[in-house]
């Protein structure tokens, strides 16, 4: 499964040199992202924001995958008005729905600080996120009002926020 995805992943890489952040959904399988790997989501790149899906109780939505080392943070993903074919809309759900909520924030983010790399979009959506029950890397779910703020505050927060390493692996850790 890496093997075929490996042309997105050297694309990922080539956006995170770059500073790109890239939102990618958890999947849906309900299962631990650390059982298989899923990619992009699994990708193990500092810009890659893994999100999983809440519900409407703020819950771990029953389809989505967690982890508290391979999945960021969450964002809705229950019920989500979505455009269809048709100029129609529905009530979407899944990752997907949950990670464009991700990718419209960071977007929103880059507008007020264009130069934000994807490890500190996801260092600053973690550290600002709301705390709910469900296995991810910060235990929470993106809030988007805190974010902001903490950007044009230029809140001192340390990136990366979270970091899963190998024994005897090191890594840099820097502020924002």
């Amino acid at each position: 499964e890496e093997k075929e995805a490996m042309p997105m992943i050297e694309a990922i890489g080539r956006a995170n040199a770059a500073g790109i952040p890239f939102a990618a959904a958890s999947g849906n399988s309900g299962a631990d992202n650390a059982t298989f790997n899923l990619y992009p989501a699994n990708a193990n790149f500092p810009n890659v924001i893994s999100v999983g899906g809440t519900d409407e109780l703020d819950k771990k939505a029953s389809f989505s995958n967690f982890n508290r080392y391979r999945v960021h943070l969450a964002a809705p993903g229950k019920d989500i008005v979505s455009t269809l074919p048709g100029n129609l809309y529905d009530n979407k759900s899944g990752t997907s729905m949950a990670t464009p909520l991700v990718a419209g924030l960071i977007g929103l983010l880059k507008a007020h600080e264009p130069s934000l790399t994807g490890v500190q979009a996801r260092a600053l959506l973690q550290f600002t996120g709301t705390k709910i029950s469900m296995e991810t890397a910060c235990s929470c779910r993106v809030d988007a009002l805190s974010a902001v703020n903490a950007l044009v505050a230029k809140k001192m927060l340390i990136t990366p926020a979270s970091a899963y390493l190998a024994t005897g692996q090191t890594a840099k850790f820097a502020t924002l």
